[in-house]
């Protein structure tokens, strides 16, 4: 199952062409950060600017949790839910 990254979020291309062994010229780029990723980081930023959030995250340590998977995990979710609130 392919998961929905929304595609590039800063998409930018280098115009640099590049013989190929057979002679031909191929422009090589990259895409750029995905919306999904940036959706994800900004969600990250929110959660540990909050200290009411980070005290939370804090209580999964004694629960033998990483409280920075966690982060990380809902980070996504907001993410994915951020993705499909575009569709609708």
């Amino acid at each position: 199952m392919t998961r929905e990254t929304g595609g590039s979020a800063f998409p930018h291309q280098h115009n640099m062409l590049v013989a190929t062994d057979n002679g031909e010229l191929k422009t090589f780029g990259e895409e750029g950060l995905t919306i999904r990723d940036w959706f994800a980081g900004m969600a990250l930023q929110g959660q540990l600017s909050n200290p009411y959030a980070m005290e939370v995250l804090n209580n999964y340590i004694n629960q033998n949790t990483n409280m920075y998977d966690v982060a990380a995990s809902a980070s996504y979710n907001f993410a994915d839910a951020m993705l499909k609130a575009r569709k609708a």
